[in-house]
């Protein structure tokens, strides 16, 4: 009997809205989810950015406003080497291999199924004689089509889903390399501080000792008794003591800087003392929590968690529908091998395949409720990174404000004492004062300034962290989610 292909067609939709009908026995799928994203601007703005001097947003490479050429190229071998981003670099490579298969589903599949089984054919089934019982070779050799129509769309949001897993480890890469320019800065500034800071205990310990001296000999001429003498000498000891800790403190951020760079320690031991440029006044962007949402790598790879999980809701709803397929093939079916290629054993065939859920004891509703609460939680993460997000700009700006008011505190009071050192060794040369008082002066001149060095490390690393929460630098293209919000905004414009 010949197959017509319109009588198919026909045979395909009866069974369709047959299946269909019966589909209300599963239970068709309904929203189950119960979250929404806040809209930054509605969290409350950040009401310290109006005071602040307007500037641009940071660039891709913001820490080479420091100035320093060692850094830059420290950063550069880090970029290359650290394996934390080959770990990131083979997780995409792990998505956009599962985005493949998922997209491999959505396309014809042809393939070929061949076998030859030599046996003993039964005298009791649908083997005629006089083959029945006798010992026979079973050959097939079939060319097979099979093309899933996917009506429901749940093929083509499983690969959407897959393709939004793959942006989410793309943008997940960024956030570790932002990560690693962050510490690897905040680093460097600390290593730059441990030089400052002993260069001034240096000349700290250089005044000690002095008076050291000077108290032996006012021992010698019964002006001090050896209490004043060991005190002298205990602080001298004490300095020194402060001066190993920072070599100390020097060698292990040397070897941390090499280990982010993905190096041993002897390419930190030969890290020279950094030289920073003098920071520039706080600027801040507008708009920081509308626009915070596209820069910063974190916030995107959540708008993308966030698509990935729609779509798999999208499949989970679209199971609840039948799966249609068309089948067809093609080839030669024969008992015995020596019938194999003769024209009477050619076979072919053409139809259907439908699957429907009908009773699955609510297996497909579980379903759909677990990835509704999967978009639901992604949904959280996001409105939570949102407000962490916010924080973290407000939180640098209050910091920076603070160690500006500081330090201009500490550039008076380095000032007086600049002026009391001046006129003690004033006095000291007319006659007027003993010269530990000059030694007194000086050494509360460098405390001073032992305070305004520590300042100025947490104004750079304050600076680094402005830098990181505002995005680094970071522009993606922005998921559907986030692109249907922006194309909002500029309607309403």
């Amino acid at each position: 009997m010949e197959l017509s292909m319109p009588r198919i067609t026909i045979q395909i939709l009866l069974i369709a809205v047959l299946l269909l009908t019966f589909s209300g026995c599963a239970g068709l799928p309904t929203d189950m989810s119960r979250s929404s994203r806040n809209d930054p601007d509605t969290l409350g703005g950040l009401p310290s950015l109006s005071s602040s001097a307007k500037g641009p947003w940071p660039q891709q490479m913001w820490w080479q406003e420091l100035g320093d050429p060692q850094l830059d190229h420290l950063i550069e071998d880090a970029l290359v080497g650290n394996p934390t981003l080959r770990v990131a670099e083979s997780r995409i490579r792990q998505a956009a291999a599962q985005a493949g298969l998922a997209d491999a589903i959505r396309y014809p599949q042809l393939g070929v199924d061949t076998s030859s089984i030599y046996q003993r054919l039964t005298e009791n089934g649908a083997v005629p004689p006089p083959q029945a019982g006798e010992k026979k070779s079973v050959n097939s050799l079939k060319l097979e089509f099979r093309y899933d129509l996917d009506l429901w769309g749940r093929n083509r949001a499983g690969y959407e889903a897959a393709l939004g897993a793959v942006r989410a480890a793309e943008i997940d890469r960024e956030l570790a390399k932002l990560a690693l320019v962050s510490s690897i800065t905040k680093a460097y500034i600390r290593l730059n501080h441990e030089f400052e800071q002993i260069k001034i205990e240096t000349d700290i310990l250089h005044q000690h000792e002095q008076i050291v001296e000077l108290t032996t000999k006012r021992v010698t001429a019964g002006l001090d008794t050896a209490v004043e003498l060991n005190h002298s000498q205990g602080v001298v000891a004490s300095t020194r003591a402060d001066i190993q800790a920072g070599e100390e403190q020097i060698a292990l951020l040397r070897n941390l800087l090499a280990a982010l760079a993905g190096f041993g320690p002897d390419r930190g031991a030969a890290l020279k003392p950094p030289v920073l440029l003098a920071q520039k006044e706080l600027t801040l962007p507008t708009d920081i929590p509308s626009e915070l949402i596209g820069r910063r790598p974190d916030v995107v790879a959540q708008l993308w968690r966030i698509e990935l999980m729609t779509k798999e809701v999208e499949v989970a709803k679209a199971s609840f529908y039948p799966n249609i397929s068309l089948t067809a093939f093609a080839g030669f079916d024969s008992i015995g091998i020596e019938n194999f290629v003769r024209s009477g054993s050619g076979v072919f065939g053409v139809g259907p395949a439908i699957t429907l859920p009908i009773f699955d004891g609510g297996r497909l509703r579980s379903n759909l409720s677990r990835r509704s609460a999967e978009y639901d939680e992604n949904v959280e993460r996001y409105n939570a990174t949102i407000v962490d997000a916010i924080r973290e700009v407000g939180d640098q700006i209050v910091s920076w404000r603070g160690i500006e008011a500081q330090l201009a505190e500490e550039r008076e009071a380095e000032t007086r004492l600049e002026e009391a050192n001046r006129l003690a060794l004033l006095r000291y040369r007319h006659g007027l004062t003993g010269y530990l008082t000059v030694l007194a002066t000086e050494g509360d001149l460098l405390k001073e300034r032992l305070q305004t060095v520590a300042l100025r490390a947490r104004r750079f690393e304050v600076a680094v962290s402005l830098s990181t929460s505002l995005g680094g630098g970071y522009r993606p293209e922005p998921p559907s989610v986030l692109r249907s919000k922006d194309d909002q905004r500029r309607n309403n414009k």
